[in-house]
């Protein structure tokens, strides 16, 4: 691969093709998705075409239940919570940590969301973050050398 880093993107308000143009751009190969639901985006927004541009752009795609920030209510982000569940995580966290960490190794990885920025006036404002940061830890453990994490914010 000969490059140390994973990428994070959120889709919201992209057209597909806007979406895999940045993807192809960054040379990312593979494309882990970290909503709740691969169908839809946020708070019942159906968009079943970001999967299916995905898949029919040839990256290799993979939905993780287990990435899903299952705290997000309509009255919270969830994300205080989630962060803290990523501290000690679940067993089936750390499976699919340890699955994107191995996909990495072999592809150039990008965790994919609805929320169009991952940090808000220096505040977290996606959980995608909180994955890129606990699958570059794995790699770290795994490989002995450092990861980096690019944010695709471009629109």
């Amino acid at each position: 691969m000969g490059r140390n880093i994973l990428y994070t993107i959120g889709y919201g308000g992209k057209m597909p093709t806007v979406l895999v143009k940045q993807l192809t751009d960054a040379g990312v190969e593979y494309v882990v998705d970290v909503r709740r639901h691969d169908s839809r985006a946020f708070r019942g927004y159906y968009n079943p075409g970001v999967r299916m541009a995905v898949t029919l752009s040839e990256f290799g795609y993979r939905h993780s239940f287990a990435f899903g920030n299952y705290f997000q209510t309509d009255d919270s982000d969830g994300l205080d919570e989630y962060a803290v569940s990523m501290a000690e995580p679940d067993a089936n966290m750390v499976m699919d940590i340890t699955i994107a960490a191995v996909i990495a190794m072999q592809h150039v990885v990008c965790f994919l969301c609805a929320e169009k920025l991952p940090y808000v006036m220096g505040k977290v404002n996606c959980h995608r973050v909180y994955v890129a940061e606990a699958v570059a830890k794995q790699l770290e453990e795994m490989t002995g050398e450092g990861w980096d994490i690019s944010h695709l914010i471009k629109h």
